[in-house]
Formats: structure tokens, C-alpha cells, sequence
């Protein structure tokens, strides 16, 4: 099954780095009493969360896909450079769910899921969803 990251998830994150941006962006115009050069880097965090915000989250989400198969989890995702992960069902230890609130009241749960030597997240998709894929992916023991 083919699952698909969202437009919520992509508002959520747009939310959390504009939040994180602004947040520097004051700080540092704040410290600008003191001394004019703090607007450079007040400017820089601004541009920065701007082309995070509207170009490189949209091309991430765009890249992004998650497929569970019969015997594995396959996570692809990246904008410059592509990477898969190949999660066998028989080598996860844990699969677990994480939510913060803001997604909670969009509807959103993140997955975690852990090897031996790898850890796989994968960000919010629509909470129901989530549960079910970590019930078929745990739940119950394959093999």
C-alpha cells in the first residue's frame, strides 16, 4: 500500500518552521538596540524561512513516499539527494506512533520505526491511518 504525505502535514511543518524562523528573526531585531549588524542576520533568518517555507518543504513532500509491502516497510524521500530505506518487517524492533499539539488538532500522527542499526521517521500522516499501519506493521507477528 502506497501512502502519500498530506497537504495538513505540509501546513503543519510550514507552521513549525515559520514559527521557528520568526521566532530567530525577532530575537535578533530585538538585539539590533544594541547594535545595527543584527539586521543582517534577522534579514537572513527571515529569507531563509521563506525559501524553506515555499520552496524546499513542497519539493520534500513531493518527493516523499512510503510503501508497505508484504514483507517490508520502503521509505524515499529527499530533493537533492534521493535515499530509500528498506525497513523487513523481520528486523523492525519498534514501530510507534508520536504526535504534538498542533497535529493532534489537525489530525496527524508521525510514525517511528526502529532496526537494529536504523531508525525511520516518517512524518505526520492522517492519525487513523497511522494507527492502522502500526497495528499491521506490530500488531501482529508476522512470519
Amino acid at each position: 500500500m502506497n501512502y502519500k504525505l498530506e497537504k495538513r502535514t505540509l501546513l503543519l511543518w510550514r507552521i513549525r518552521i515559520g514559527a521557528a524562523a520568526l521566532a530567530a528573526a525577532l530575537l535578533f531585531a530585538l538585539l539590533s538596540v544594541y547594535t545595527a549588524y543584527f539586521y543582517v542576520p534577522a534579514a537572513a533568518f527571515v529569507l531563509l524561512g521563506a525559501a524553506i517555507i515555499f520552496w524546499y518543504l513542497p519539493a520534500f513532500f513531493k518527493g516523499f513516499n512510503l510503501f508497505v509491502g508484504e514483507n517490508a516497510v520502503m521509505v524515499t524521500r529527499g530533493v537533492f539527494i534521493k535515499t530509500s530505506h528498506i525497513m523487513p518487517f523481520k528486523r523492525l524492533v519498534f514501530a510507534g506512533g508520536y504526535s504534538t499539539p498542533i497535529a493532534r488538532i489537525m489530525g496527524l500522527k508521525g510514525i517511528t520505526l526502529r532496526a537494529a542499526r536504523a531508525t525511520v521517521i516518517i512524518p505526520e500522516i492522517e492519525a487513523s491511518a497511522a494507527d492502522r499501519l502500526i497495528f499491521d506493521i506490530g500488531g501482529e507477528k508476522r512470519d
